[in-house]
């Protein structure tokens, strides 16, 4: 079965801005203490570390009514970079008798 969309996972996402986080102070410490060709290597590494902006969270999900009245929410998303998941299903029974 392939994905309905795919999007950005948000604890790649947040895993990123961690590391973004630690890549800032190890360049902060090392500037001006290593030559300008090793800074600009480590910033290139940084770059590439914290990357998470790439869609690897697949998401499936139907929403509808079905033939007996029961309004169905049912989505799940998995990443394929970390193995993220969230899963969330409802159902309510839209032809209850009114009060």
């Amino acid at each position: 079965m392939s994905a309905d969309e795919w999007t950005t996972c948000p604890a790649c996402l947040k895993a990123g801005k961690n590391k973004r986080k630690k890549w800032n102070e190890k360049l902060k410490k090392a500037y001006g203490k290593v030559s300008p060709e090793k800074y600009i290597e480590l910033k290139n590494r940084a770059e590439s570390d914290c990357d998470s902006r790439n869609e690897s969270l697949a998401e499936y999900y139907e929403i509808g009514v079905n033939e007996d009245g029961y309004f169905y929410v049912d989505f799940s998303g998995h990443c394929d970079s970390c193995g993220y998941s969230f899963t969330y299903k409802h159902n309510e029974n839209t032809l209850r008798k009114k009060s």
